[in-house]
């Protein structure tokens, strides 16, 4: 079959084929027919990149019929795991779970297209709408729509040299675009060495993390469909360090952590969590120097303690989506910025005042946008969402801030000091029913106490905060494509970037 350039339509069509074949040879529900259709596309990625030409159904039938091996297709399998296995991208046992001639059908499908060789911008763009299709269901809370995750990249504005992270990165949405979006400027500016600095981008610049395996495989697929970077992505709990994910290295952090999610009290870190891959702990601590014997700290000098003691928030909320904010502030620099989508109640509910507070010791909040429910109704997720933008503090910001902190605490105290001094007094000589009312007026005193320091403090260390509602952002209750004024809005906002420092 003669080679041919093809086109996005025509390969998301060849995808969609092979899952077909698969679900009506195999009968493996969509997601695990995913994962096979993956695996193939590896070996025929390997192959390609090697030979530097396409592999085809023939040049499978030619190697089958001089092998003395029985099932030549697993084999092929296991020397393509063998390749990518520094990439942890598949388990070491991990076979095909294919017949082979779903295998070889697979192949007749593809035989025409030269993965290797065709366009980031086809290749990646097909790709992904082939996952928005097989996933939309099951998995869907994994995928954030291009709309949003395009908005939020603009905002952020990613630069060459600028670590980039993604502690939950599902199908590697955020990570694609930030790494497009990079690339880009890098083109456009042009200069010396630019294919050296793209590799460096994609190489050294782009970190992620996904706890699901599925999505962890499908985020490195999905970049290297877009023109690699997938080194830098991992299968690991993004709440851990790992690789060069730690605390205080990234300048930009975008994410969407699940929604409504619990850590529980009884989760601990255990040996299991401990990394003790010799080879690469060398590796890395070359790659990282002392950083990165710090950042194994985090696990090594906390087995058998809980999770949530990992982070100060925790005291008011055991929520995945808050601890991931305090995640995310750990990963970053001083000054680092950062967007995260959030339900709207961690913005607004009366519960999390006391999140609230806490983060905003930490980072300036930037810009908070509204989205319409339906942004996550096709997900499965009937909630309304909102992006908080947060600028992390620098080390003389966070001084500044716990000063402030501090002095109107004392002014506040002092203020109050006179009617707790009586209250206490008065516990001393009360019985048991007179003591209970008093306390009640001694919590209520404190309440009131960081009630108005709080209200103080904003007063204080003020600053501006942007704030925007949109009610159409790309994409419908049902997951259709519909008006986004998200694209508006980001006008605007880069708009006053410009006026501004908005970073």
């Amino acid at each position: 079959m003669k080679d041919h350039s093809f086109e996005r339509e025509e390969f998301t069509r060849v995808l969609t084929k092979c899952h077909n074949i698969i679900r009506n040879n195999d009968k493996l529900s969509p997601e695990a027919a995913f994962d096979e259709i993956s695996k193939v596309l590896f070996v025929k990625m390997w192959k390609e990149n090697r030979a530097k030409e396409t592999y085809t159904i023939d040049k499978f039938d030619e190697e089958n019929a001089a092998s003395p091996t029985v099932g030549y297709y697993q084999l092929l399998f296991y020397e393509t795991r063998k390749h990518f296995e520094t990439d942890k991208i598949f388990d070491k046992n991990e076979k095909l779970n294919i017949r082979e001639n779903s295998f070889r059908d697979i192949l007749a499908a593809m035989s025409g297209l030269n993965l290797a060789a065709a366009s980031d911008d086809v290749r990646g763009i097909a790709f992904e709408r082939f996952l928005g299709r097989t996933f939309r269901g099951e998995l869907g809370q994994f995928f954030t729509p291009r709309s949003v995750v395009n908005f939020m990249v603009g905002v952020l504005d990613p630069q060459e040299d600028e670590l980039i992270c993604d502690p939950c990165c599902g199908s590697g949405g955020f990570l694609i675009k930030a790494f497009e979006h990079v690339r880009d400027k890098i083109v456009h500016r042009g200069g010396n060495n630019v294919d050296a600095r793209i590799k460096r981008l994609a190489s050294e610049c782009i970190y992620g993390v996904d706890a699901n395996p599925r999505m962890a495989r499908t985020a490195k697929m999905n970049m290297m469909m877009h023109g690699d970077g997938h080194s830098g992505v991992h299968h690991h709990d993004g709440f851990l360090n790992v690789n060069g994910i730690f605390e205080n290295r990234f300048q930009v952090i975008m994410t969407n952590p699940p929604f409504g999610s619990k850590v529980s009290k009884q989760l601990l870190i255990t040996e299991s969590d401990r990394f003790t891959d010799a080879e690469k702990i060398k590796e890395y601590q070359k790659q990282y120097g002392e950083q990165y014997n710090k950042a194994l700290e985090q696990i090594d000098k906390n087995i058998n303690t809980p999770l949530l003691d990992l982070f100060k928030i925790s005291k008011y909320t055991n929520l995945t989506e808050t601890l991931f904010i305090d995640r995310c502030l750990d990963l970053l620099v001083p000054g680092g910025r950062m967007g995260v989508v959030l339900p709207e109640g961690v913005l607004n509910n009366k519960k999390m005042e006391a999140v609230r507070h806490y983060v905003e010791g930490r980072a300036k909040i930037v810009l908070v946008v509204s989205l319409p429910t339906d942004v996550f109704m096709a997900a499965g997720a009937n909630v309304k969402p909102s992006i908080l933008f947060l600028k992390k503090f620098t080390e003389e910001e966070s001084t500044l801030f716990q000063q402030t902190h501090t002095d109107v605490r004392t002014q506040i105290e002092q203020k109050h000091q006179a009617e707790l001094d009586t209250l206490n007094a008065q516990i001393k000589n009360a019985d048991g029913n007179k003591k209970k009312k008093i306390r009640a007026k001694i919590r209520k005193q404190k309440e009131q106490i960081k009630e108005e320091t709080n209200q103080l403090l904003k007063e204080k260390f003020d600053y501006e905060v942007l704030m925007a509602k949109v009610d159409k952002a790309g994409v419908n209750s049902i997951g259709g494509e519909c008006d986004n004024e998200l694209d508006d809005l980001l006008v605007d906002i880069l708009d006053y970037k410009k006026k501004h420092q908005l970073w």
